[in-house]
């Protein structure tokens, strides 16, 4: 691999990208990028190929089908752990409530750990290094069963702080906090541990002693793709987590804008752009109140991803589009309204503009809380998304000059944007078998 040298990246929160005053002589490695779920957890995988690629390495990615053609328009070597169609029947499912959400979202983890767990047995050398989503524990099992070194990749919620200042438990009594881990600790068991034990039964591993949310953390690196100023570490986490900075790809790496949005946004002001989870197939809820609410402010709009139905009838302020590039579209926007996904949030903290926030699940609402405390945005459950109850707080948003300086601010942490690079840092820090 050609010799390189690096930029100074200085942040002005705790995450400093260093720069190396010498040449990398880092040896090329074999890497297996290993991601479940939808957008927000595959695409950054993706892009953080395109980085790893760029510094020698030789990448695969394995994930979710669905985003088998973006891999191959970027060239990223990809394999599927699912198919396109398990994806959309996966998402139709997950449309009937939150509860069935996370029901089924731990059926598709355990289903999936045996596909993953032979994917990486199969494509596995003695070079190989390993990233996988904290989720994706087919990846640990491989770890175990072939000794390949992984880094384990989570977001800040997966770690369960009890101690968080900046949560409710946080602030309570340590015994309380240590109860209420205890219990999220024997609820992960009883969902996962018999199954997981049946499998390493099959694959003549030992049966599990930690509790399953302590063991999916890799003792070689857990990377958190967010930087500290928005989670901190906490004395509760696992000892060796980086927390890298948000997954932002290159932005001259993203598909462009289609003709209909670059036409909408040149022919008026910055409009409110409006974007739900790729992984809802039925967003109706939301993407009717979004059609008040822009209506209600005489406001631009652009509708990404909205259901037909609604869309047939719009005045012209407002444009459908189909899915495209936050990163790229951001930048154009006068707000973000959305589902607090990381990958969405990052985009407009990046883009310096404000948000509000309609999570559904997962990690969503405590990205939404986590940006509301950083003063830059509001948010309500999907369930309570309503256009007249919306209204003044996107009002206040818009017209608060407190919350546009803040999310100067926080868009100015260049280094905090830089995670990709900063995680590919840390792989590499990792020692193949051969190289030990």
């Amino acid at each position: 691999m050609a010799p390189r040298m690096y930029e100074s990246i200085v942040d002005t929160g705790r995450i400093i990208v260093i720069t190396p005053t010498c040449e990398d002589t880092t040896l090329p490695m074999h890497i297996l990028l290993i991601s479940i779920g939808t957008g927000g957890d595959t695409l950054p995988f993706i892009a953080w190929g395109q980085v790893l690629q760029s510094r020698g390495h030789e990448v695969t990615v394995l994930a979710n089908g669905a985003y088998h053609k973006v891999a191959n328009e970027r060239g990223v070597p990809f394999v599927e752990l699912i198919t396109s169609a398990e994806h959309e029947r996966r998402c139709a499912v997950r449309d009937k409530s939150p509860r069935e959400w996370r029901r089924s979202s731990i059926e598709n983890m355990l289903a999936d750990v045996r596909t993953a767990y032979e994917r990486i047995g199969q494509l596995r050398r003695p070079e190989t290094v390993m990233a996988a989503s904290t989720l994706c524990m087919g990846a640990r099992l491989a770890q175990e069963q072939w000794g390949i070194p992984l880094a384990t990749v989570s977001y800040s919620q997966l770690l369960f702080s009890m101690t968080d200042p900046s949560t409710w438990i946080g602030r309570r009594s340590r015994w309380l906090q240590a109860t209420a881990k205890f219990l999220v600790y024997r609820l992960g068991d009883r969902a996962l541990k018999s199954r997981l034990n049946t499998l390493r039964q099959e694959f003549g591993l030992p049966p599990l002693v930690k509790p399953v949310l302590q063991w999916w953390h890799s003792p070689d690196g857990i990377i958190g793709f967010f930087p500290e100023w928005f989670a901190a570490p906490q004395a509760d986490w696992p000892a060796n987590v980086t927390p890298a900075g948000f997954a932002v790809s290159d932005v001259s790496t993203e598909p462009p804008l289609g003709s209909a949005v670059e036409s909408f946004l040149n022919a008026g002001p910055p409009p409110i752009v409006f974007s739900y989870s790729t992984a809802l197939n039925a967003s109706v809820p939301f993407y009717r109140e979004a059609i008040q609410i822009a209506k209600k402010l005489n406001q631009r709009a652009i509708l990404l991803s909205a259901p037909a139905e609604l869309t047939r009838d719009l005045p012209p302020n407002i444009l459908a589009a189909p899915a495209t590039s936050h990163l790229r579209l951001f930048p154009h926007a006068r707000m973000a309204v959305h589902h607090a996904g990381i990958g969405s949030t990052a985009a407009a903290l990046l883009s310096g503009i404000p948000q509000f926030h309609v999570p559904y699940s997962m990690d969503q609402p405590d990205n939404a809380k986590r940006c509301e405390k950083l003063g830059i945005s509001k948010w309500v459950k999907l369930s309570k998304f309503r256009a007249e109850r919306a209204l003044p707080q996107v009002e206040r948003l818009l017209s608060d000059p407190a919350v546009s300086q803040h999310c100067r601010d926080f868009a100015n942490r260049h280094g905090s944007y830089a995670g990709l690079e900063r995680a590919s840092e840390v792989l590499e820090r990792l020692k193949p078998a051969n190289r030990s």
